[in-house]
C-alpha cells in the first residue's frame, strides 16, 4: 500500500500513531537484540556457580571430609554476585512475552539459589527434587519466542545441571550427620537432647550486655535506646534459638532413621575386624579420643572421624618426606657454625647518608650475597645454578618465617625488596636491571666485578638522596624497594671487598667462601622455625590454622 492510499484511508492522525508504533516495534527489537547475549552471561555465571560447588563436592570425596567444607564456593562478595547474576530472569521486568521455556528458567533460578544457599548452610535452602522442569517435559507444548532467543537453553541446561550438583555437598552433609548422631542415640536424655548450649548465643548475649557503641548524652534517650536494643537482640536470641532447637528436631528425628542401619553396619564391621586381628595378630589400636577437644555438649568423636584424620595427618607427613628440600638440606650441611652472621655486614662501611639505614632482613641478605657469588668469574654454570636452586627452596621458608614474626608489618618493604630482587636473580641472573652475567664481566677478577657492583649501587642511592626530599630520607622504611635493595648491595659488596684477602685471585674459593656464609645465615634463620610452626599451629582461626600446617610441611 502507498503513501497516497495510506492518506486516502486514514487520517493524519491515525496515520501518525501507526508510524510510531512501527517506530516503537523497531526499537524494541533493535533493543532485543542483545537480549542473547546477555543470557550467555547468566549461563557462565551458572557455569561458575556449578564447577565451585563440584570442586567442593569433589574435595570433600578425595579428602574424605564428609563435612564437605565450602572451599571454592562459599558465602562471600564473589559468590553473593555470581548468585546475583543467575537470578536475572526472574527479576527481568523488560521481558513483554514469556515463552515456555522462560518459565523455565525463571523456575531453575530461584532454585539454584536455593541449592546454592544449601551448599553455605545446609538449613539456609530446601532441596525439593530441585521442582527442576526439564525441556523434554513441554515437548508436547507450543514454544513461544523469547526475547533471550537461544541463550535460553543453554541457561535452563546450566542452571539443571548446578541444581543437580549443588545437591550433593547438603545431603551428604545430612547424612553424615545423621550417621554420627545416630550411633550416639540413648547416650543423652531427651531434655539433653534439646540443651542450647551457650556458644549457640554467647556472640548475641555478649552484644546485648555491652553498652552503647554511640554516646547519648540525655539519659532518658540513653534508656530508651538501651531498652529498644534488648529487645531486639532478645527477638534475635529467641530466633537463634528456635532455629537451634529446630536443627536439632530434625537431625534427632534423621538419626532415628539410620539408627538400626548402622548398628547393623557396626555389627558387620566388628565382625570382619575381629576376624582380620585374629587372623594377622594385630594387637588394639591406641586410643586417640582423649586428644580431641570436645565443643561444650558435644559427644565423644566417632572412630570413624578419628581414622580420617589420622589418616590426612600420615599423606601430610608422607607428602613432606617426599617432598623435602634436598638442595637446601645439601646447601645446609656446608654450615658448621653462625660466623657468616656477623661476616656479610660490617660496622666499618661508612653510610652512604647522615640519616638511618634501613635494617637487615634473613631473605634480602641471602638474596644479595647470592647475587654477588654467581656474578664472579670464572665460576661454572652449573655451580652457580645449583646455588640458586639451593636459595631458593631456603627464601620459601624464610618468607614463612619473617613474616610470622614481623607481625606489625614492619618489614614489609624489606621483604618485598628481597622479592623484586630475586624474581630478577633466579630467572634472568640479573641484579635488578644489571645483567650478572654478561660478556664484559668476563676476563675480571673478583676484586673489579665487586667494585663495579658496589659502585653501581652506590650511585643507584645517592641519585635518590639527591633527587628526594629529607621528608623521605628520614625513614628509611618507606624508601622504595629498589633502593632499598641497593643500599644492601652497596654495605655487603664493600664488606667483602675489605676482606678478600686470599680470595682476590681465587674464585672458586670465594664462590665457596660466599656460599658458606648463606648457608650459616640461613642455617641460622631456620632456628626460628620451631617457634614459627608453634605459633601457626595454635592460630585461631581453624581454616588459617589448616593453612600454616599445609604450609609447614
Amino acid at each position: 500500500m502507498g503513501s497516497s492510499d495510506c492518506l486516502g484511508l486514514l487520517s493524519l492522525d491515525e496515520c501518525k500513531i501507526s508510524c510510531d508504533a512501527d517506530y516503537e516495534v523497531w526499537e524494541e527489537k533493535k533493543l532485543d537484540s542483545t537480549m542473547p547475549w546477555i543470557g550467555m552471561y547468566i549461563a557462565a555465571a551458572s557455569v561458575v556457580c556449578s564447577l565451585a560447588m563440584a570442586a567442593d563436592a569433589f574435595c570433600g570425596f578425595r579428602n574424605k571430609r564428609l563435612w564437605f567444607p565450602c572451599k571454592y564456593f562459599s558465602l562471600n562478595a564473589t559468590s553473593l554476585t555470581l548468585l546475583a547474576v543467575t537470578l536475572k530472569l526472574p527479576v527481568d521486568i523488560t521481558a513483554t512475552a514469556l515463552g515456555t521455556y522462560d518459565k523455565i528458567a525463571w523456575i531453575s533460578s530461584p532454585i539454584l539459589m536455593s541449592t546454592s544457599m544449601g551448599n553455605f548452610m545446609t538449613a539456609l535452602g530446601s532441596i525439593n527434587g530441585a521442582h527442576i522442569r526439564m525441556p523434554i517435559v513441554y515437548k508436547g507444548f507450543r514454544r513461544i519466542d523469547s526475547v533471550y532467543d537461544w541463550s535460553i537453553d543453554w541457561i535452563i541446561v546450566t542452571q539443571s545441571i548446578g541444581v543437580a550438583v549443588g545437591t550433593i555437598a547438603p545431603a551428604l552433609r545430612w547424612f553424615t550427620a545423621a550417621s554420627f548422631k545416630s550411633s550416639e542415640l540413648g547416650s543423652k536424655s531427651f531434655k539433653d537432647e534439646f540443651k542450647i548450649e551457650t556458644y549457640w548465643i554467647q556472640r548475641l548475649v555478649d552484644w546485648r550486655e555491652r553498652s552503647l557503641p554511640i554516646h547519648v548524652p540525655h539519659h532518658k534517650c540513653r534508656k530508651l535506646f538501651q531498652d529498644a536494643k534488648w529487645l531486639i537482640l532478645n527477638f534475635c536470641i529467641g530466633v537463634q534459638i528456635l532455629i537451634v532447637l529446630v536443627s536439632k528436631l530434625f537431625l534427632l528425628i534423621s538419626a532415628s532413621f539410620l539408627h538400626h542401619i548402622n548398628r547393623l553396619k557396626i555389627f558387620i564391621n566388628d565382625a570382619v575386624k575381629i576376624k582380620r586381628r585374629s587372623e594377622s595378630g594385630e594387637g588394639t589400636q591406641p586410643d586417640l579420643t582423649q586428644y580431641v577437644l570436645l565443643l561444650e555438649g558435644e559427644a565423644k568423636v566417632p572412630k570413624k572421624i578419628l581414622k580420617n584424620i589420622c589418616n590426612e595427618v600420615d599423606k601430610l607427613m608422607q607428602k613432606s618426606i617426599r617432598k623435602h628440600p634436598k638442595n637446601l638440606i645439601e646447601l645446609l650441611n656446608k654450615s658448621t657454625n653462625f660466623n657468616g652472621v656477623r661476616e656479610f655486614d660490617s660496622d666499618e662501611i661508612p653510610r652512604l647518608n647522615s640519616m638511618a639505614e634501613p635494617p637487615n632482613c634473613w631473605s634480602l641478605t641471602v638474596v644479595t650475597l647470592t647475587s654477588i657469588a654467581i656474578s664472579l668469574p670464572n665460576i661454572p654454570n652449573d655451580r652457580a645454578n645449583q646455588l640458586v636452586r639451593c636459595v631458593g627452596e631456603g627464601l620459601l621458608l624464610l618468607k614463612l618465617i619473617e613474616k610470622s614474626l614481623d607481625r606489625n608489618g614492619a618489614l614489609v618493604n624489606i621483604r618485598n625488596a628481597a622479592n623484586v630482587v630475586w624474581v630478577k636473580v633466579e630467572l634472568y641472573r640479573k641484579w635488578l636491571d644489571k645483567d650478572l652475567h654478561k660478556s664484559s664481566l668476563q676476563g675480571r677478577t673478583s676484586e673489579e666485578t665487586l667494585e663495579e657492583l658496589s659502585n653501581e649501587s652506590k650511585r643507584t642511592v645517592m641519585e635518590f638522596h639527591r633527587d628526594v626530599n629529607d621528608f623521605l630520607m628520614e625513614n628509611p622504611l618507606n624508601w622504595p624497594v629498589k633502593i632499598i635493595a641497593a643500599n644492601s648491595m652497596y654495605r655487603t659488596s664493600q664488606t667483602i671487598l675489605m676482606s678478600l684477602g686470599n680470595y682476590r685471585t681465587n674464585d672458586p674459593g670465594l664462590f665457596d667462601h660466599l656460599s658458606l656464609m648463606i648457608a650459616d645465615i640461613l642455617a641460622a634463620s631456620l632456628t626460628n622455625l620451631p617457634h614459627v610452626i608453634t605459633t601457626k599451629c595454635h592460630n585461631n582461626s581453624l581454616k588459617e590454622g589448616e593453612k600454616s600446617i599445609r604450609q609447614g610441611n
